[in-house]
């Protein structure tokens, strides 16, 4: 092990340790200020900007991107299957579906495509063929 060439002594360590604490003291003084001062400020906008929820930290309102559709995701598989009897099968189905202009942002529309099925009690899945179809016994 390679000796150090200056050893400290305790009192200089306990002076360093010391002069360091007091830093600290100091900095986070300030920083409590300083955010006080921020919340003053930050309440003023909101005042200004008619009594609205302003949070500073919290990042520009933006748009989700999220789908605004006319009609539902179920009145439009409804109407698609309506006008094919045979049926189609989940990934022809959601081919269809987008071809309607039915806007999604989903990375995986068929699985919401196969929840939305799955909770129509007027289609049903035809095991044999693969297919969803218009349950026929069912009043739509």
């Amino acid at each position: 092990m390679v000796e150090p060439s200056a050893e400290l002594t305790v009192a200089e360590l306990e002076r360093m340790l010391t002069k360091r604490r007091q830093e600290l003291t100091s900095l986070i003084g300030q920083r409590d200020k300083l955010q006080k001062e921020l919340d003053v400020i930050s309440r003023r906008i909101a005042e200004l900007q008619g009594g609205s929820d302003f949070t500073p930290s919290r990042s520009p309102a933006y748009n989700s991107g999220r789908g605004r559709n006319p009609v539902s995701l179920r009145h439009t598989v409804i109407s698609i299957l309506t006008q094919h009897p045979p049926g189609y099968a989940l990934s022809d189905l959601s081919d269809k579906i987008i071809e309607t202009g039915y806007k999604t942002s989903s990375k995986n529309f068929r699985n919401v495509l196969y929840q939305c099925l799955y909770n129509t009690p007027q289609i049903y899945h035809d095991s044999k063929t693969g297919t969803y179809r218009i349950n026929p016994k069912s009043d739509t």
